[in-house]
């Protein structure tokens, strides 16, 4: 199985190289000061461009102008749909670490994207990940009601935020670029902005999007930009690549040829890594990341180690899980304690047809 970014993290190592803590920076600042923070424009530093090759084929309906923000749309996914790893196993998923078990008929499960209303399945005739097939989405609530969303890609790499009801992605209407945000609860859209500033993004069909918060990330050749898609606001965000992934306003960047964790509003660095060949992830909101078995705390810098093997995912409350077999293991990020459950999955699902909550197949 791939991660996102697999290509780039190859050269992630065993070893974390983490950074003092600057004295004028309180350790403890919380996602409301993040989610702050990463709304003002960004420090210009060196951005790290990696080409590859991904289209997009998209139908939506809704309106085409950012609407009022809804008074509950945010909150914390564990709130509003259990705080539990979401997994699948070809057709069948599993939500709240085995809470709720339901199936997207005849379709194989591709992706799992971790939304405040519930889990969004990305979900086709098979699993490619190579474009050909079309794929279609549905939301997964925690009370078991699986929903489809008006809205069909294809290679397209969409984007959620865990504490957020959103689904963002991108698209070319009549030559200019559009962010289109699209609210999972109704499958209305919430926004779609133009972002004429971005021309060139390799070799995909539109550029990669990555939402956090307000803000969507929008992967360019030339400057990648960040747009605040609730007022229309673009801004050139020079700490996220062609290829954006930011989460609670930290991304992972290169330095020297290594996997780094950055702040994309400050440049400063949070974590990183030296020495033998690993992979280096964030949790769904960004607080911490993983290199092998080890969990470091991006606020505190504490290091956890975890026992885990294997492909790794994220529950939404930050917790790393594997599975294997029909055994699914979940650990604590701060005391690297680990339950064991046995989950009722299809007989015969092999390591192909299993998609982890938290982790990007799309390549």
């Amino acid at each position: 199985m791939t991660e996102r970014l697999t290509d780039l993290m190859q050269r992630a190592v065993d070893d974390l190289r983490v950074p003092p803590a600057p004295t004028e920076r309180v350790v403890a600042q919380g996602r409301a000061v993040r989610r702050t923070r990463r709304r003002t424009a960004a420090a210009v530093t060196a951005a790290v461009v990696l080409v590859a090759g991904i289209g997009v084929g998209a139908t939506w309906r809704g309106t085409s102008e950012v609407e009022p923000a809804r008074p509950d749309d945010t909150g914390r996914a564990e709130d509003l749909a259990g705080n539990g790893p979401a997994l699948a196993v070809g057709s069948t998923v599993v939500l709240d670490g085995g809470d709720v078990i339901a199936r997207v008929g005849a379709d194989a499960v591709r992706s799992l994207y971790y939304t405040s209303a519930g889990v969004v399945v990305r979900h086709g005739t098979d699993a490619a990940q190579d474009g050909s097939a079309v794929m279609r989405f549905s939301l997964l609530t925690a009370s078991g009601s699986l929903t489809r969303l008006p809205i069909e890609l294809q290679s397209a790499v969409p984007s959620t935020d865990p504490t957020e009801p959103y689904l963002a992605f991108s698209t070319v209407a009549e030559g200019t670029v559009q962010v289109v945000v699209l609210d999972v609860r109704d499958g209305v859209e919430a926004a779609r902005v133009p972002v004429p500033q971005v021309a060139k993004w390799g070799a995909w069909t539109s550029p990669v999007v990555s939402l956090d918060g307000d803000t969507v990330y929008v992967g360019s050749a030339e400057g990648s930009v960040s747009v605040d898609w609730r007022t229309g606001e673009v801004t050139e965000t020079a700490e996220v690549d062609v290829y954006p992934d930011v989460r609670g306003g930290h991304t992972i960047a290169t330095a020297d040829g290594a996997p780094i964790v950055v702040d994309v509003a400050t440049g400063e660095l949070l974590a990183g890594t030296t020495g033998r060949s690993g992979m280096l992830s964030l949790s769904p909101d960004g607080r911490y990341a993983r290199v092998g078995e080890r969990i470091v705390d991006l606020e505190t810098q504490a290091i956890t180690r975890v026992g885990l093997r294997g492909p790794i995912g994220w529950s939404p409350s930050d917790e790393p899980f594997t599975l294997d077999g029909d055994r699914l293991t979940t650990c604590s990020p701060t005391t690297g304690e680990c339950v064991e459950t046995r989950l009722d999955l299809p007989a015969g699902a092999g390591s192909d047809d299993v998609r982890l909550g938290g982790v990007t197949y799309e390549s």
